[in-house]
């Protein structure tokens, strides 16, 4: 009976890997059209956005998925904190496209979101996992990926952060002089 749960602990690992390495092939042809430290956020979060699922089942919809292990994987590469930051919040909130029609986030939530990290990046995640997955283009989730595109393209955020909610000069009457 051990060797039947570690058989299946064994498959289950293979199918991760087998599903991350599509993913990261669907990711390839994005990468040569970004900046630099783009590719290498979108390429670490294909890579680790697994991260903890095979090895020790599933991970539960209420935690961040493998987000806290692949901020461990990113120290230790001893990678800059910008890039890192990226990677893990992209790992974290990498399901959330793909629930957007369950239910649609407010406008307030998706301008934090982008404020956060790259939505385009984040739809570039989705997508690719929704392919790897072989779901069809009328499935659920993907449907859900493309509307949070379409949403983020509507809010003007995909790709960009939003603008400020103060505008500068209001900013600069607010904020004393040395506080600057």
């Amino acid at each position: 009976r051990v060797g039947g749960l570690a058989a299946g602990r064994g498959r289950q690992v293979e199918a991760t890997l087998e599903h991350t390495q599509r993913v990261l092939d669907l990711v390839q042809p994005e990468l040569r059209q970004l900046p630099l430290e783009q590719a290498q956020a979108l390429y670490l979060a294909a890579l680790l956005h697994n991260v903890g699922c095979g090895a020790h089942g599933a991970t539960s919809r209420r935690e961040h998925g493998g987000a806290p292990l692949a901020r461990d994987v990113l120290y230790r590469l001893d990678l800059p904190g910008f890039l890192r930051d990226e990677v893990v919040h992209l790992v974290r909130s990498r399901n959330l496209p793909g629930v957007y029609l369950r239910r649609p986030p407010s406008v307030g939530r998706m301008l934090r979101l982008a404020w956060t990290l790259n939505t385009y990046l984040l739809s570039l995640l989705a997508e690719a996992d929704c392919r790897a997955l072989r779901l069809p283009e009328t499935h659920r989730s993907y449907r859900a990926v493309v509307a949070f595109q379409e949403r983020c393209r509507g809010l003007g955020i995909l790709g960009r952060e939003p603008a400020p909610l103060v505008p500068p000069e209001r900013w600069r009457a607010l904020t004393p002089p040395d506080a600057a």
